[in-house]
């Protein structure tokens, strides 16, 4: 599956920006609420950082196909 730069583009802004911010949100939330969000931010962070590893390598891979 091909992104195009759009998305590619918006993907990263999401795995960069917004998903960091959430788990903050998420985690202050859950101080003033006493609420314990270790498993959600977690859960989440693991998926972001596999997001962003898989953006990763689709960005080497287009580069790599650019070089050639």
């Amino acid at each position: 599956m091909k992104l195009t730069n759009k998305q590619y583009d918006v993907a990263k802004q999401v795995v960069t920006v917004i998903v960091p911010a959430l788990i903050t949100l998420i985690s202050g939330l859950g101080v003033v609420l006493d609420y314990d969000t270790t498993v959600f931010t977690t859960i989440i962070g693991l998926f972001t950082a596999f997001a962003g590893t898989v953006l990763g390598i689709s960005s080497k891979n287009y580069q790599n196909e650019q070089e050639e």
